[in-house]
């Protein structure tokens, strides 16, 4: 009977000791949403959606919310794209976008007091190449932007999206 057990645990841990342990898939871990919300001069809020899918594809929607209600206001472009992940590094690439016109004589840049939002059909194609880049923190809670080499000490880097659970 001793030896039976004995040739059982040995069995069992021989097997457990053989399993690889599968490290998860960053793919996985990215998938899902994330949030980058700030208030603008207390006049509304910056409401900027991530959604990431483990195939490695995202969408992003870029608007601004009632700082109280929390109701949307409009947008200021949405898009499209690829990413890709190395070394705690995001590459997002976008493929396809939508904008505000800057050319309708309506239209108030962000800086203004009252800038420009639209309903998502008033946005217009906005293909512009562009890569973006965040680095990902160790547990895949937030993401934080990296300027690009040739910003030229223009861009601040304060972006930062967290995982919505």
């Amino acid at each position: 009977m001793k030896t039976r057990i004995l040739v059982s645990l040995a069995f069992l841990t021989l097997i457990f000791s053989c399993q690889e342990n599968e490290e998860i898939n960053p793919y996985a871990k990215m998938e899902g949403r994330w949030e980058h919300n700030f208030d603008v001069r207390g006049l509304y809020e910056s409401y900027n959606v991530l959604e990431f899918d483990k195939n490695g594809t995202y969408i992003g929607e870029f608007a601004a919310r009632n700082l109280i209600t929390k109701e949307l206001i409009g947008f200021r472009g949405i898009e499209e794209g690829n990413y890709s992940i190395e070394g705690g590094k995001l590459t997002m690439t976008k493929t396809k976008g939508f904008s505000r016109d800057a050319n309708d004589p309506s239209f108030v840049n962000d800086n203004s007091p009252f800038p420009t939002f639209v309903q998502k059909d008033a946005l217009i194609p906005d293909n512009t190449p562009q890569e973006i880049y965040y680095w990902i923190s160790d547990d895949f809670s937030e993401l934080r932007f990296v300027c690009p080499e040739n910003s030229l000490g223009s861009c601040v880097e304060f972006t930062t999206y967290v995982k919505v659970p």
